[in-house]
């Protein structure tokens, strides 16, 4: 036994070796990224803490923070970053295109879009890094429809990329449901409720509504989500082991993913570590909620859920939005609409197949739930539609999207799924113009390698879903069904 603890203690030893040695090669290669930045360092201690909580109990105390949170900003980061590097995309930078109050209005805070006797209200929560101005062109189609709209911003988000190293996912839902009972106190006890969230903001929604499950309290209508944060890639678990040593300041840098220019208004480009954790950490208390509640027998109460999500994602997981989600979920009518990739033949010859198996199980599985998948209408066409299968794999039709996949486009993306193609910012052909604020969309940057001081791929990434329409039809079909009771 002596030479067995003897063993199992060298073992573990050299393997703790091991791990320290690898943290200290990723920490010192971690100082090659570029000098961090006043955005990248300074606290605005007037944002939400949990140790807060009992300064915000209300939706317009949240809203005074957040008045506050901004006048922070504007001293301790806009004020002394005038003429910074870069100015021309520098967004804390007020002569920058990047600038967000250049729009005319800050789409950075949280917003509102009142109706006239609002037959309906929806809570539309944003994603990780991400603003509220994601959620601005489903708001709209959502005002039109008679619904009042409420988009909280989550703490940390839409100010500086440093205010994500010290948030926590427990605000963001506390935030969420401060939001959820406005929205309900606006809309009288009567009105449906909705509740749209966007990758990240889709599991905290998500997370709401298993909470209100387990309470026996009332669930929202719907759910629609936006490429949800159901699962991530098991490597963001490694992402809380920067704590080692980045509280050093010589390894400071080491707390950051990537530190990139500040150039898009709405949406911070670098990236800290504890972020991804939080996500993660979030992602599997929400999976292991919906087995508990499913081993209850309560999961049967779940409302339904409409999905959209691209088939590849390098952000999350889509085979954890079916197994973990869709799989449990009751006959309850929710669906997932699933991006197909580009199936155009020249354009097929250079795709990676790795995600064929999901999709053909998909298509001959017996599900609970309606499966669309947007696709192509042949390898010769680049014309989509939607092909659907109702529970049981039973097939419904087909449906002409009237539509093309764009010349140069393979896939979806992660983040592309609540843009529209005229989205002022982020799509191609806008009519709108937000103010002087920068059409980032239209840039599509040539060159060598090497050159630019951010990676390639922030501009050419898919950042707006060609096939927006079909998605605001169901999205209008989801809030008008008639729901049992209402």
């Amino acid at each position: 036994m002596r030479r067995l603890f003897r063993l199992i203690f060298r073992t573990a030893f050299i393997l703790a070796v091991i791990v320290f040695t690898l943290i200290l090669v990723r920490a010192f290669d971690a100082r090659r990224q570029p000098d961090l930045a006043v955005w990248h360092t300074v606290e605005l201690t007037e944002e939400y803490r949990a140790d807060r909580v009992g300064d915000v109990t209300t939706w317009q105390d949240y809203l005074a923070l957040e008045d506050r949170v901004f006048d922070e900003l504007q001293a301790k980061v806009i004020d002394v970053s005038a003429n910074a590097e870069g100015d021309f995309f520098n967004r804390y930078n007020p002569e920058s295109d990047s600038y967000p109050p250049r729009a005319g209005r800050d789409w950075n805070r949280s917003f509102e879009l009142p109706v006239d006797a609002p037959r309906g209200v929806a809570v539309l929560v944003h994603g990780l890094t991400d603003a509220p101005y994601s959620m601005r062109a489903i708001g709209r189609i959502l005002q039109n429809e008679g619904l009042h709209v409420v988009a909280p911003r989550m703490p940390g988000h839409g100010t500086i990329p440093a205010g994500l190293l010290r948030a926590a996912w427990p605000e963001w839902l506390t935030i969420v449901n401060l939001a959820a009972a406005h929205a309900r106190q606006v809309a009288g006890p009567d009105a449906p409720v909705f509740f749209f969230g966007y990758s990240n903001g889709g599991a905290l929604v998500l997370k709401a509504t298993l909470d209100r499950l387990e309470s026996g309290s009332a669930t929202p209508d719907g759910l629609v989500l936006f490429s949800p944060a159901v699962g991530i890639t098991k490597f963001a678990a490694l992402a809380s082991w920067h704590r080692i040593l980045s509280r050093i300041p010589y390894f400071e840098k080491f707390r950051w993913t990537s530190v990139y220019p500040e150039f898009d208004p709405y949406k911070y480009n670098s990236f800290p570590k504890e972020a991804g954790h939080q996500s993660w950490d979030l992602s599997l208390v929400v999976q292991d909620q919906i087995d508990q509640l499913v081993e209850a027998g309560r999961f049967d109460a779940m409302p339904p859920v409409l999905t959209f999500q691209s088939l590849v994602d390098s952000t999350v997981l889509t085979k954890s939005t079916v197994n973990a989600l869709y799989d449990q979920l009751p006959d309850n009518g929710s669906e997932l609409v699933l991006y197909d990739i580009n199936r155009y033949e020249s354009v097929k010859a250079l795709i990676r197949s790795r995600h064929q198996t999901l999709l053909d199980t998909l298509i001959a599985e017996d599900h609970p739930y309606t499966l669309t998948l947007v696709t192509n209408v042949s390898e010769d066409d680049r014309g989509a539609e939607a092909r659907r299968w109702g529970p049981g794999a039973r097939p419904l039709g087909t449906i002409d999207l009237e539509a093309d996949w764009p010349v140069g486009v393979y896939s979806l993306s992660h983040i592309a799924i609540p843009f529209p193609v005229n989205d002022p910012v982020y799509g191609v052909d806008s009519k709108e113009k937000m103010g002087e604020i920068v059409a980032l969309g239209l840039l599509q940057p040539r060159g060598e390698r090497g050159v630019l001081r951010v990676p390639v791929e922030l501009f050419m990434r898919l950042h707006f879903n060609p096939f927006f329409d079909h998605l605001e039809a169901r999205i209008l079909e989801e809030v008008r069904k008639p729901r049992e009771g209402s």
